[in-house]
């Protein structure tokens, strides 16, 4: 091959790399490991604290307080926190803005260890834009906890429709993130005789 050849070959591999890279989700990590407190609330980011934008910032943020958005926001969030037993039972907690056009079906999704916890709004729904602050709450299945180490990830997802992926803004802010753990399976009180 020719050197021409060899730098038309190079500029396209490299091109093509470029282009991988652009479409990868960063992930941005607490610093800090976590642990429950001793009534078995995890507290992974409080309201006291800076929120967290993840998404893509693309697009018009009508009506979104400008303090509620980073200039460069990671795809998707992470905290560590360890367990030294596991939990009965568990819920998770989250209060946030979803600033992404909402008919566009662009999924926030939370994992922990790999498994789903949560998905929002993954399929379109009627009302796009920003809707102000909400929360959502779930039990978490007790398999996904792990003795030691463990990972709660929120990804938010391009936007898409069908196959295709679309160009809207999807992003979310994050105001505050909470485990509630139980150690005892509640139990029902006797009926009376």
């Amino acid at each position: 091959m020719r050197p021409v050849g060899f730098a038309i070959a190079g500029a396209l591999c490299l091109w093509a790399l470029a282009g991988c890279a652009v479409r990868e989700t960063r992930t941005d990590v607490s610093p800090v490991v976590h642990f429950p407190g001793d009534d078995g609330t995890i507290e992974l980011l409080t309201e006291a604290q800076r929120p967290i934008h993840i998404g893509d910032r693309r697009g018009l943020f009508e009506g979104v307080p400008p303090e509620l958005l980073s200039d460069d926001p990671a795809g998707a969030y992470r905290w560590m926190f360890e367990l030294n037993e596991l939990p009965a039972r568990a819920f998770f907690f989250m209060k946030f803005d979803n600033v992404a056009h909402l008919h566009a079906g662009c999924a926030t999704i939370v994992t922990l260890n790999g498994g789903d916890v949560m998905r929002l709004f993954e399929n379109p729904v009627a009302r796009p834009g920003y809707r102000g602050p909400m929360t959502r709450s779930v039990a978490v299945d007790r398999q996904l906890f792990r003795q030691g180490e463990n990972t709660l990830t929120i990804v938010q997802n391009p936007c898409t429709s069908g196959q295709r992926t679309l160009r809207v803004r999807n992003d979310a802010v994050l105001r505050a993130v909470r485990l509630e753990l139980r150690y005892t399976e509640a139990v029902m009180p006797e009926p009376p005789a």
